[in-house]
């Protein structure tokens, strides 16, 4: 009779097969290791929770991440408060502009290409004020302001009937004065314009009236318009 070539050691039993061994060994092991070793074994090994075990857990996760939800919103908000001290302070140590908002806006230059530029296919009111708005912030010392720390906000440096002139967040009550007048600004000019370029035929006549509403009326400019406006002045002087 053939001797058997694998023989286990824990038990001694002797294998023909490879396949037959390698089965045998981790079971063998396991019965033949001491109580204390296999105790340890039963014990590492973890039980299903039960429903109820399921749902006490779910509820303290639930809690744990409500909690640190808020915690975030108390840290974020923390976060803001210092960053918009933090800008004041620069504001107000900060050599003053020489205009205020509303000086600065009322002298924005609005050209005859400006105008134009509103007439071509696809442009807007809006568009117009982007253009000399453009060219308005190549200067320094302006009341107005941006920064990439509050990405969202646009600071005025503003008159008050009763004190000195300081800077403040832009409102959109600000913002909409600012609009007025640019707009106040385009209908100006398009009346010089008008006075230059009177319309004989139809067609021109046709194409005045067009030109006309791009430049005014209410809904010459939208809400959102103004706030896509506003968002591209921030970025424009974010630092």
């Amino acid at each position: 009779m053939l001797r058997p070539h694998f023989e286990c050691i824990y038990c001694g039993k002797g294998f023909h097969f490879k396949d037959l061994y390698e089965n045998h060994v981790p079971t063998c092991e396991y019965f033949y290791r001491s109580k204390k070793e296999r105790q340890r074994s039963i014990e590492a090994i973890e039980t299903l929770p039960s429903p109820q075990d399921m749902y006490r857990l779910v509820q303290h996760l639930t809690l744990t991440c409500q909690q640190l939800e808020q915690k975030v919103a108390k840290l974020e908000q923390q976060a803001s408060q210092r960053s918009r001290r933090n800008i004041f302070r620069e504001l107000q140590h900060s050599p003053p502009p020489p205009f205020t908002l509303s000086q600065w806006v009322n002298q924005i230059p609005v050209s005859a290409d400006d105008l134009t530029y509103v007439f071509e296919p696809f442009h807007t009111l809006v568009d117009g004020m982007r253009r000399v708005l453009q060219n308005a912030i190549a200067t320094s010392g302006l009341p107005v302001r941006a920064f990439t720390a509050r990405p969202h906000h646009l600071y005025v440096y503003v008159a008050t009937e009763h004190g000195d002139p300081h800077w403040t967040t832009c409102t959109p009550a600000t913002w909409q004065y600012v609009i007025d007048v640019l707009a106040r600004h385009f209908l100006r000019a398009f009346c010089q314009w008008e006075d230059l370029h009177i319309p004989t035929g139809a067609e021109e006549k046709d194409l005045h009236v067009r030109y006309m509403i791009r430049v005014t009326g209410k809904q010459a400019v939208k809400d959102k318009e103004k706030q896509d406006l506003k968002t591209w002045l921030i970025q424009r002087l974010g630092s």
